[in-house]
């Protein structure tokens, strides 16, 4: 798009997006090794989110969206016309979204933020750009989940209904009645009407289209050791 732009204020450019990646928390490109889905703070709504690229990509103005944001009203549930497939709640119990029958995500100001496409085992953002898939393997019980150019960001082991990242560590697991439990412990959310099946669409959702979900971190300040190796993308 940009391209020429961007190269006759390389520097200038440069400044203002690493000023922009700090305003914006995580929503820049992250150049890091680490499982995207894991290094996002907990947000009350998901925002809609764009497919990870080789080479890091031009922002738009923040201001935009800011615009954009307020004409979205916080639901509590679902719109009495909606095609639910599964509810979706958060760490609090609050209503955070739902998938529909036919695989959109919507979060709580009803507002579309990605496709899961159940049947092909892919998904896209709500722009219907390609997001990434689930990778069936030919051995074993794991499922492997790619991104958007095809690397991979985790696993899920079918035995467990864990969902791994890519050091094999699980950052969360889903019980038969769709709690989401992280790491230590915490619940972290439920998907209503959930079943054996959907692991799919569910780990899609958590690592893809909503990676704020998973986050166990409220305010980003930093823990440990750990906590501060994945705030490197701010």
């Amino acid at each position: 798009h940009h391209h020429h732009h961007h190269h006759h204020h390389h520097q200038q450019h440069r400044q203002q997006q690493h000023h922009q990646a700090k305003f914006r928390g995580a929503w820049n490109y992250v150049v890091t090794d680490r499982p995207a889905f894991n290094a996002y703070s907990f947000l009350p709504t998901p925002p809609p989110v764009k497919p990870r690229t080789r080479e890091p990509v031009e922002e738009t103005p923040v201001e935009e969206e800011d615009e954009d944001d307020e004409e979205y009203e916080l639901l509590y549930e679902p719109p009495e016309d909606a095609q639910v497939w599964m509810e979706i709640r958060d760490r609090y119990g609050e209503y955070r979204g739902y998938i529909a029958t036919e695989g959109e995500c919507y979060s709580n100001t009803n507002r579309l933020i990605g496709f899961i496409n159940a049947e092909d085992g892919n998904c896209g953002t709500s722009t219907e750009d390609y997001l990434g898939a689930c990778v069936e393997q030919l051995t074993g019980n794991e499922v492997v989940v790619e991104d958007a150019i095809d690397e991979r960001c985790g696993m899920i082991d079918l035995g467990s209904m864990g969902i791994k990242d890519n050091q094999g560590s699980t950052i969360a697991e889903i019980d038969q009645s769709g709690v989401v439990v992280g790491n230590h412990g915490s619940q972290l959310g439920k998907f209503e009407n959930f079943s054996f099946q959907e692991i799919r669409v569910v780990a899609m959702y958590i690592m893809l289209i909503d990676p704020g979900f998973l986050n166990e971190r409220e305010d980003g300040g930093a823990n440990d050791a750990d906590d501060e190796e994945g705030r490197r993308i701010y």
